[in-house]
C-alpha cells in the first residue's frame, strides 16, 4: 500500500513537471509569435492575440534576429520569457536590445497571453539627457511603467523648451535694423543685435519677410545673422537678397536652433522636484 501511494505521488509529481514545461515552451512559442506579427505585416496575424494591450504603447518594433533565452523564469503564476532582439537601426547601427515578456492567464481568453513587458520602448535621445539632468532614473522599468514615465517626462519638457525658447526672443534683441533697395530693385538690409542673456547663444538666423505694395507675400530669404553672440555682446549683419525684386515692406525676425533652446532650458538646472511638482499640477 505504501509503495502504491508513493508510485502516485511520483506519478503526479513527473505530470505536474510535464504541464510546467509544457506552459514554458508555450510562453517561448507566445512571444515569437507576437514579434512576427509586430514585425511581419504579411504574416496575417494579429499582436492583439498575443498581447492585448501592445497598441497603447505606440511603439514601432523591428527585429532580424530573435533570440530568446532556454530559461523561463517564473514568478507566482507570471511566467517571465527573457532574449535578446537584434537589429539594424534607421541610421543603420547594429542594435542589440535585451528584452522582457512577462506572460499569465487572462481571463476570457484562451490560453496565456503577455501581459506586460519591458526593452521594446525606445528612449529619444533628449529625453535620455533630460532624464539625466533631472536626475530621473529610466532603468527597470516594464515598458508601461516606461511608458506613463515619459510622457510625463516629455510634457515637463515641452513645457520648459517653450518657455526657453520665448526668453530667447525676448533675450536676443534687435536693437535696429533698415533695408534699401539697390539699382536693379534687389533688397539688401543690415541689422544690429545684442544678447542680454546671461548664456552664450550660437547659430541665431534670421528670416526676411517680402510683400509688395498691396501688401501681398513675395518671399522669404533666411540665412545666419551671426556664429557666436556672448552676454552683453552687440553684432552688425547684413543680408542681401537676389531672388527678390521691387519688394515695398519687409519685416524681419530671428530664429534659434533645438541646441540653443536646450542649452537655455539646463542653465536653469531643473531638479527632480520640479519635475515631481509639475507631474502634481498637471493632475
Amino acid at each position: 500500500m505504501k509503495r502504491l501511494l508513493h508510485l502516485l505521488l511520483i506519478a503526479v509529481s513527473i505530470v505536474g513537471l510535464l504541464s510546467c514545461s509544457s506552459k514554458k515552451e508555450e510562453a517561448k512559442e507566445l512571444v515569437s509569435a507576437f514579434f512576427t506579427a509586430a514585425t511581419d505585416s504579411a504574416s496575417g496575424l494579429k499582436t492583439s492575440d498575443y498581447y492585448s494591450t501592445y497598441d497603447t504603447l505606440s511603439i514601432k518594433l523591428k527585429s532580424d534576429v530573435l533570440d530568446i533565452n532556454d530559461e523561463v523564469k517564473s514568478k507566482g503564476d507570471t511566467l517571465i520569457v527573457e532574449g535578446q532582439n537584434s537589429y539594424t537601426s534607421e541610421n543603420g547601427v547594429f542594435t542589440q536590445d535585451s528584452i522582457k515578456f512577462f506572460i499569465a492567464k487572462v481571463k476570457g481568453k484562451e490560453g496565456l497571453q503577455i501581459i506586460n513587458s519591458a526593452g521594446l520602448i525606445k528612449v529619444p535621445d533628449f529625453l535620455k539627457r533630460f532624464a539625466k539632468s533631472l536626475n530621473v532614473s529610466l532603468d527597470g522599468r516594464t515598458d508601461f511603467q516606461l511608458n506613463d514615465l515619459l510622457t510625463k517626462l516629455n510634457k515637463f519638457y515641452s513645457s520648459k523648451a517653450f518657455d526657453a525658447y520665448m526668453e530667447l526672443f525676448q533675450g536676443i534683441q534687435v536693437t535696429y535694423w533698415d533695408w534699401e533697395t539697390d539699382y536693379s530693385e534687389e533688397p539688401h538690409g543690415q541689422a544690429w543685435l545684442k544678447n542680454n542673456l546671461d548664456i552664450t547663444i550660437t547659430d541665431i538666423k534670421y528670416i526676411v519677410t517680402y510683400y509688395d505694395r498691396n501688401h501681398n507675400f513675395i518671399s522669404d530669404d533666411t540665412g545666419t545673422a551671426c556664429r557666436s553672440l556672448k552676454p552683453g555682446e552687440k553684432y552688425r549683419f547684413s543680408f542681401y537678397t537676389s531672388h527678390v525684386k521691387y519688394p515695398s515692406k519687409a519685416n524681419l525676425k530671428l530664429d534659434f536652433t533645438s541646441a540653443n533652446v536646450e542649452n537655455m532650458l539646463y542653465s536653469k538646472r531643473y531638479s527632480k522636484a520640479d519635475f515631481v511638482k509639475f507631474c502634481k499640477e498637471d493632475n
